[in-house]
C-alpha cells in the first residue's frame, strides 16, 4: 500500500485475473432471476461436476439438484405453495445445502437454527418468524423435537420416500421474493431478521464473481455456518457458478487439521475472519505447501499490518490477500487486493475501493459529506440493499433511507467511521455506536448486556469491548440486586444458554455501582478487565504433576488468566472456540499427540485434559514398541513371531500385554 497520494496497490487490478483468463460468464441481466433459476442453469451446464465435497460425501451438482428437488416436494406437501419462512437445523455438510436449495426450490425462504444455539435462542427465532415446519436430518432429529414450538412440526430429510419425483419443479419465484432470513445482534437486546430476497442474493453473488475472479475449476472453502450471513459469499459463488464447495467443521476438527485440510483438498479459495486467519498462519511454520490456493479473503473485523506481515510471510507469492467490508443488509461494498509487494495504508483498516453499483458517502455529524482525508460515517447508496428487517418496518424506515437525488436507490447508514483516500479508497476507522465484531461476528453490546440483566442476581450490567492481545473481546460490568454477588461461574453458565458461545464475556468484573455521568453509564471510566483468575466455586489446585504444569502453562499464555487451577473450567477462564484451538494445537506440538478438537470440549478442566494426554501418550508408546518388534518381526523365531502379532511381547506365552 502507498501513501495517501499514490495508488494503494502496487500494479494490481482492481479486480483478480482468473486463473485460466477468463472467469464465470454472470451478465448483469441474469439477477432479475431467482437463486433457484441460475443454480438450475448451472446444473445443465455441468451436471457431473463436483458440487458438494464433505469428509467422505461427494456430490455432483445433478445429484444435489435432484435431492433438493424431492425435498422442495416434501415440504410442499407438508405446506403447501406460497411464501413462509422454514426453519433449518443443520451442521455443517451437504444436507443443510440441499435442504436450503430444497426450500427455496419451494417458493418459501430459510432461517438457520445453528445445533450449537442455545435452546432459549433457538425458540426465540421459531417465536419471532412464527415458522410452522422444522426441516432436519437424523443427526439432529432429537434436538429438532426438543425445541420445537407447540405448533410446529419436523421434517426429516433423511426418511423422505425415494418414490417422489426428482424433476425441477418450476415454480414461478420472482426476484422480489424473499430467499432467506438472517439473524444477527440486535441494539435493542434481541436479535433482529434481515430479509434477503432473490435479487439481493444473486446481484451480491455477481459482485463478488466478478471480483473474486471465480471459476468452475475453483474448490471453495465454506467454514462458517449457514446460520451466518458470511456463509454466502462461499455457498453462492460456488454453487451459482459451478464450482466445487468445501465445507470444514472448523469448530470440531481445529485449526491445526484445517490447515492440512487446504492441502489436502486443493482448496483454491478460503474466506475466513480476521481471527480464524491469525490462528491458521500461528500454526503454520512457513514451509508449507499451498499450490491450489490463490485467494484468501478476510471479512468481518479490522485487520491489521500484523496480519499482512502474517501473509507475506505464511504463504506464497501466488496467493492473493483479498480484504473486504460488507454488512448482512447490503452485503460486500468494497474490496481491496494484496499481493507481496503491497503496502498497508499508514492508519486504519483497508476496506478498499467500492463495487459496482455502489457509492460511498463519508458524512459528517450534520449529515455533510466529508472530503478526502477527514473522518465520517459510512453510509452506502445503491439499489441491491436487502428488504428490510422481518416485523420491523419502523427499524426499516430508520436505516433504509430513499435517496431523494436518485430514484430507485437507498441510503444505508452502517454506524462505521471510515476516510477515503484522494483515489477512492476506503479506510475502516471502526465503529461509532453499540455495535462491535467480536471473532468475525457481528454483537451487539446492548443484547449481551440485556441477558446479564435477565439473571435475578444483576442489578445493574455493562459490557464493553475491549483489546486483548490484539483480538476484539466482550468484558463485562456487574452491579449486585442484593447484598451478595452472582456466583461467577453459574452467572457464565446463564448467559450460556441464552447467547452463542461468541457473545459471551470472557471477563466479568462485580462492581458496586457503574460509573455515569448525567444518569448515563460512563464507559470510559470502567476499570481495566481483570485477567486474574476470577472468584471460583471450587479452590484453586496447583498442578501435581509434570502434564498437568506444562497443560497450566498453555492454558495461561493463551487466556492470559494467571493463576489457573487444574479444576478451573476452560470457558469459565473465558475459553471460547478459537482459543480451544490455540491450546489444543500447542498442546498437540508440546506432547506429540493427536488430541482430537472435542477432547477440550469433554474434558474442560487441565486434570481431565491431563489423564486425556497420559493416555494418548501411553498408547503411542505401546505402538511404538509394537511397530519397533513387527520391523525385527523377520528375525523371531515362529512363537515369537505369532506373540507379536497377537498383541504380546516376544518371549511371553501366558497372555500378557505388550
Amino acid at each position: 500500500m502507498q501513501n495517501r497520494e499514490d495508488p494503494p496497490r502496487s500494479g494490481l487490478t482492481r479486480k483478480i485475473q482468473s486463473p485460466n483468463g477468463a472467469g464465470v460468464s454472470f451478465p448483469a441481466d441474469e439477477v432479475e432471476g431467482s437463486i433457484v433459476q441460475r443454480f438450475e442453469k448451472i446444473v445443465l451446464t455441468g451436471p457431473g461436476r463436483i458440487a458438494v465435497k464433505f469428509e467422505s460425501q461427494v456430490l455432483t451438482y445433478d445429484a444435489v439438484n435432484d435431492w433438493a428437488n424431492r425435498i422442495a416436494r416434501a415440504v410442499i406437501e407438508r405446506r403447501g405453495t406460497g411464501s413462509e419462512p422454514i426453519a433449518l437445523l443443520f451442521g455443517p455438510g451437504a444436507h443443510a445445502i440441499a435442504a436450503l436449495l430444497g426450500v427455496q426450490k419451494a417458493g418459501k425462504f430459510f432461517f438457520a437454527i445453528d445445533p450449537q444455539f442455545p435452546a432459549e435462542r433457538a425458540r426465540f427465532l421459531s417465536v419471532d418468524t412464527q415458522a410452522p415446519l422444522i426441516v432436519t436430518g437424523s443427526c439432529h432429529l432429537e434436538l429438532a423435537r426438543s425445541i420445537k414450538l407447540e405448533n410446529q412440526t419436523v421434517l426429516n430429510i433423511d426418511a423422505i420416500a425415494g418414490t417422489r419425483s426428482d424433476g425441477n419443479l418450476n415454480l414461478p419465484i420472482a426476484p422480489i421474493d424473499r430467499a432467506a432470513l438472517m439473524y444477527t445482534s440486535g441494539s435493542t437486546g434481541e436479535p433482529k431478521g434481515i430479509i434477503e430476497t432473490h435479487f439481493h442474493c444473486v446481484e451480491n453473488t455477481r459482485l463478488n464473481t466478478l471480483a473474486m475472479g471465480i471459476v468452475p475449476e475453483d474448490r471453495i472453502a465454506l467454514i462458517h455456518s449457514i446460520s451466518f450471513s458470511a456463509s454466502k459469499i462461499g455457498l453462492h459463488t460456488a454453487l451459482l457458478n459451478g464450482a466445487a464447495l468445501l465445507p470444514f467443521d472448523i469448530k470440531s476438527e481445529g485449526i491445526d487439521r484445517f490447515a492440512a485440510w487446504l492441502a489436502q483438498e486443493r482448496i483454491t479459495v478460503v474466506h475466513c475472519p480476521p481471527p480464524v486467519f491469525r490462528q491458521l498462519a500461528d500454526v503454520l511454520a512457513g514451509s508449507e505447501s499451498f499450490p491450489d490456493l490463490r485467494l484468501i479473503r478476510l471479512t468481518g473485523a479490522l485487520i491489521a499490518p500484523a496480519d499482512f506481515e502474517l501473509f507475506k510471510k505464511k504463504f506464497s507469492t501466488h496467493t492473493l490477500l483479498e480484504v473486504g467490508m460488507g454488512t448482512s443488509e447490503t452485503g460486500m461494498i468494497c474490496s481491496a487486493l494484496f499481493d507481496h509487494g503491497s503496502r498497508f495504508p499508514e492508519e486504519g483498516s483497508p476496506a478498499g475501493y467500492p463495487y459496482e453499483g455502489r457509492r460511498v458517502l463519508l458524512l459528517d455529524e450534520n449529515g455533510r459529506e466529508v472530503g478526502a482525508g477527514a473522518a465520517g460515517e459510512i453510509v452506502i447508496k445503491g439499489h441491491s440493499f436487502c428488504q428490510g428487517y422481518w416485523r420491523n418496518p419502523a427499524l426499516t424506515a430508520t436505516k433504509f433511507i430513499a435517496d431523494p437525488t436518485s430514484p430507485g436507490e437507498q441510503l444505508f447508514h452502517t454506524g462505521d467511521v471510515g476516510m477515503m483516500l484522494s483515489d477512492g479508497f476506503l479506510v475502516h476507522l471502526g465503529r461509532n455506536d453499540s455495535l462491535v465484531r467480536i471473532r468475525g461476528y457481528r454483537v451487539s453490546l446492548r443484547e449481551v448486556e440485556a441477558a446479564l440483566l435477565q439473571h435475578p442476581g444483576v442489578k445493574e450490567a455493562a459490557v464493553i469491548a475491549w483489546n486483548d492481545r490484539g483480538e476484539a473481546a466482550l468484558a463485562a460490568y456487574v452491579v449486585a440486586a442484593a447484598r451478595a454477588m452472582p456466583v461467577y461461574t453459574e452467572l457464565l453458565a446463564f448467559v450460556r444458554s441464552k447467547l452463542p458461545d461468541y457473545m459471551v464475556p470472557s471477563s466479568v468484573t462485580f462492581l458496586d455501582a457503574l460509573p455515569d455521568v448525567n444518569g448515563k453509564i460512563d464507559r470510559r471510566a470502567l476499570p481495566p478487565p481483570r485477567r486474574a483468575r476470577p472468584a471460583m466455586e471450587q479452590p484453586f489446585t496447583a498442578p501435581a504433576n509434570e502434564i498437568e504444569a506444562d497443560l497450566v502453562g498453555i492454558w495461561e499464555e493463551v487466556l492470559g488468566v494467571h493463576p489457573i487451577g487444574v479444576h478451573d473450567a476452560f470457558p469459565d477462564l473465558g475459553g471460547h472456540s478459537l482459543a480451544a484451538m490455540q491450546v489444543l494445537s500447542r498442546s498437540i506440538q508440546k506432547f506429540a499427540v493427536d488430541i482430537p478438537f472435542k477432547a477440550l470440549l469433554e474434558s474442560p478442566t487441565v486434570a481431565v485434559l491431563a489423564q486425556r494426554v497420559s493416555a494418548l501418550r501411553a498408547a503411542n508408546t505401546k505402538m511404538q514398541r509394537y511397530n519397533d518388534a513387527l520391523a525385527n518381526i523377520e528375525a523371531l523365531s515362529e512363537e515369537d513371531a505369532l506373540a507379536v502379532l497377537a498383541g504380546r511381547s516376544p518371549g511371553k506365552g501366558d497372555g500378557s500385554d505388550s
